[in-house]
Parts: C-alpha cells; structure tokens; sequence
C-alpha cells in the first residue's frame, strides 16, 4: 500500500474537539491542508473547491444531517470521496450514507488504523 501524501481536505464537525482531533490524525498522515467548517452552511463553497479530495463530515448536526448536505454536494455535481463520522450511527444513518457513491462510514470511538483505512480505501479503491 503506498502511503502517499493526502489531498486536501474539509473536515466538517460541530464539535471544535473532533475537528482538532481529526486535524491531527489528517496531519499525521501527511495531509498538507485541511478547511475546518463547524457546519455544513458555510462549507458548500470548500466542497466546491475542485483542491478538496476528501470530505470528512460529521453525521449528525444540531439543525441537520451530514448526509442532506452531502446530498446537496451530490446534486451540485460535485463527486469528492466523503468519509462519515459518526457518535450515534442509526441503522437507517448508515443504510442512507452506504447508497451514496463514494461514501465511507467510521462509527465512534474508531482506532486511527480504521480512520486510515478507511480514508485509504475511499481516495485509492483499488488497494
């Protein structure tokens, strides 16, 4: 498995903690730039950056649902990899986020090896 260095990415949580967090875990794998957003209503301009190759979002906001943004995403014709995070993973949360395409679901608490897996299979499908 080669372990290149990571696009840029846009890390979208509501907790300033798990945003640090995953900046650090990001940064530890060689990720130059990452946009952090705290919620998903200023974070269409940075999915739309064509820089951004990944999306890392939370699943769940006070008003909204990680997944209706990324759907919006979708439907702007944007098709950056997106890697779920989640604290209360519902059946239903996980059955929607698997039907969009490009999509990754990481339930919490996760181990750093997941979280790289998990990024690793969604930028390079065929390792």
């Amino acid at each position: 498995m080669s372990h290149s260095a990571l696009p840029p990415i846009l890390l979208i949580d509501d907790d300033p903690l798990v945003l640090e967090t995953l900046k650090d875990l990001c940064a530890s794998m060689d990720c130059k730039r990452q946009v952090q957003h705290l919620d998903t209503r200023n974070a269409f301009e940075a999915a739309a950056d064509p820089d951004i190759g990944l999306i890392i979002c939370d699943y769940r906001f006070p008003y909204s649902s990680g997944v209706s943004f990324i759907e919006q995403v979708r439907q702007r014709g944007i098709e950056t990899p997106v890697l779920f995070i989640s604290g209360a993973p519902d059946s239903d949360a996980v059955l929607k986020a698997a039907v969009l395409p490009r999509t990754g679901f990481l339930s919490k608490p996760f181990t750093i090896q997941r979280f790289r897996d998990a990024i690793r299979s969604l930028l390079d499908p065929t390792e």
